[in-house]
């Protein structure tokens, strides 16, 4: 008859937490990779959404990185194009008045500069640099 001993083998779901526990974490260097200007495209994967987000608020907000994170995983099934399109209110459902508002400007601020690059770059090449400073590309409002 075999023995009956314990096996020195973890379950599965175990090993692989013991695993995950030795991997970096690489929140801060996603945050640092990330184009600061550029919004995630229209077919973005909600991660990638979640990670502009953090992003946003921790680069642009100063906000601390764990309230990003919080914030951000609000977001959980939409894509880069519903980012780009979502009303006011539906950020403020979303992640709240706050959170919500900030996010819904910084989204429309990008959102216009980007226009406003590909604006100058259609109509614009053909003008002389003259004619071109009365269109400056990173003009603040």
């Amino acid at each position: 008859m075999p023995s009956k001993e314990p096996s020195p083998e973890l379950p599965a779901y175990e090993a692989q937490f013991e695993e995950e526990a030795h991997l970096p974490l690489n929140g801060a260097f996603e945050h640092e990779q990330m184009d600061q200007d550029a919004l995630p495209k229209d077919h973005a994967s909600p991660n990638e959404v979640r990670q502009f987000i953090s992003h946003v608020l921790i680069s642009k907000r100063q906000l601390p990185v764990d309230h990003a994170r919080r914030v951000a995983a609000r977001w959980t099934v939409g894509s880069g194009l519903e980012l780009r399109t979502y009303s006011a209110s539906m950020y403020f459902e979303l992640f709240g008045t706050e959170d919500g508002w900030i996010l819904y400007r910084e989204v429309a601020m990008i959102s216009h500069a980007d226009w406003r690059k590909k604006w100058i770059h259609r109509h614009a090449p053909g003008m002389t640099p003259i004619t071109r400073l009365h269109f400056p590309e990173n003009q603040s409002h």
